[in-house]
């Protein structure tokens, strides 16, 4: 047999042995994709506090107001907006909350002393008002809610996200922050009106950091126990 011939058959008996190393590594391949796509999409998760004696029919309609002024805030405002509208829950719209603000002359950060809530609640047929914040250091989201009750001004429920601003999508986890449920505002809340101590505050958001921040919202409504 020529060298040639011997060649040929070696290369024909190698030919299933390698076709059987390439499946498994096409399966590995088609396998990792799924994987991959999944990385920095995990759901968000949201931890929760709510009155013991909490009635979600008191609450029949709500107003969304932020502690901080700038473009962002109002993003943000109208982000719970339309979240808890999707959700069915009868919410006074942002026009009717500044001019009410307007008229009794008072400021978004005015809206951290529960007797401007108050006012603010009964000019506006509220029975509760949903108090926002957020603070960044640039990396890191954090996004609180609190519903207080007007006629009593105290926080029945609050919940606080953070989010994780990277290159691809942004991943979501919850934490409890801030005052304890059942804290009565008006003597020195001003200073912890957000519940949050972590970073900076900020009145402006770059796209990215917005877009995470949208989606901490989006837990946050998800989480709410209202009707």
């Amino acid at each position: 047999m020529t060298d040639s011939a011997l060649l040929t058959m070696r290369a024909r008996a190698m030919r299933p042995a390698t076709l059987r190393c390439l499946l498994p590594l096409r399966s590995v391949a088609l396998l990792l994709l799924p994987a991959l796509a999944s990385l920095g999409c995990s759901s968000p998760s949201i931890e929760q506090v709510t009155r013991p004696d909490f009635d979600a029919s008191r609450y029949q309609r709500v107003a969304v107001v932020g502690t901080l002024q700038g473009g962002s805030t109002q993003a943000m405002v109208d982000e719970f907006l339309l979240r808890m509208l999707g959700r069915g829950i009868d919410v006074v719209d942002s026009a009717t909350v500044d001019a009410a603000r307007q008229k009794l002359k008072l400021t978004d950060a005015s809206m951290a002393s529960a007797g401007d809530r108050a006012k603010v609640g009964r000019a506006t047929g509220v029975q509760g008002m949903l108090v926002i914040n957020f603070t960044t250091d640039g990396k890191l989201i954090i996004v609180s809610a609190k519903l207080f009750d007007v006629d009593t001004s105290e926080m029945v429920w609050m919940a606080t996200g953070e989010g994780k601003v990277s290159s691809g999508m942004a991943g979501v986890v919850g934490a409890v922050g801030g005052a304890a449920v059942g804290y009565k505002l008006g003597g020195g809340g001003g200073a912890i009106a957000g519940g949050l101590i972590v970073g900076r505050a900020a009145a402006e958001l770059a796209p990215k950091q917005l877009e995470t921040a949208k989606e901490v919202v989006k837990t946050l409504v998800s989480a709410m126990p209202l009707n």
